[in-house]
């Protein structure tokens, strides 16, 4: 199906030929309680994304650079603070 959204980076229109139905789209702009990623669980993180913001893949690239896919074993070593109540605030 053939969709066309206003990016929120450029402001220009894009069309993208997105593979879901025009019910399935129609059943996903009409209910706020599901998610896209629930809605539309075939689709691509860039395609999902395009539906939510409007953004294209090569627009997202452009912005943000290419997505790294290796592992980053810093972010492992993130310690857990705890609930809200337990930090204290200065």
């Amino acid at each position: 199906m053939l969709i066309a959204k206003v990016s929120l980076i450029t402001k220009k229109m894009n069309t993208l030929d997105i593979p879901i139905s025009e019910i399935e789209y129609y059943n996903f702009i009409n209910n706020s309680d599901i998610t896209v990623q629930d809605a539309f669980p075939n689709l691509s993180a860039p395609l999902r994304e395009f539906l939510i913001t409007g953004i294209t893949p090569s627009e997202w690239e452009s912005v943000f650079g290419k997505e790294d896919t290796t592992e980053d074993d810093e972010d492992d070593n993130i310690d857990f603070v705890g609930p809200a109540d337990q930090i204290e605030y200065f």
